[in-house]
Order: structure tokens, then sequence, then C-alpha cells
């Protein structure tokens, strides 16, 4: 259950949140998490990385991206 954003933040509860998703993401020493949710198609987006923060992966864009591929 979610409820809509009122256009005024783009930070609710720890979240960051978009028009159509929220995401969190985080890190620790050695291991790197992000989720993405859209809520109206019912998706949700969990990736798990053990690299450090400074690899070239960034979960946030590769999370984006696949949900542009799930979401068109």
């Amino acid at each position: 259950m979610t409820t809509d954003p009122d256009n005024e933040e783009e930070y609710a509860y720890g979240w960051n949140t978009n028009p159509n998703d929220f995401f969190k993401q985080g890190d620790i020493d050695g291991a790197r998490a992000h989720i993405r949710c859209y809520p109206n198609k019912k998706i949700v987006i969990a990736l798990l990385c053990n690299t450090r923060g400074d690899s070239e992966h960034n979960l946030g864009v590769l999370s984006r991206e696949i949900g542009d591929l799930l979401v068109k």
C-alpha cells in the first residue's frame, strides 16, 4: 500500500520519490544495495552488489534502466 506523494518533497521516510517510482539505496564496507518500486505497475527491482561504492557499477542507474525496460 502506498500514498501518492504531495509533489512538494522528493524524500519520504528515507525513500527518494519520483512521480512513477520510489527508491532507497545503501552501502557498507564491501556491499551495496538498491531497491526501486513502481507501485502502479506492481514491479519491484532489488539489486545487491558485493563491491565498494567507488566501483564502476552504478546500481541506481542500472535499476532505472531495468525499470524503463519493464514499464514500457
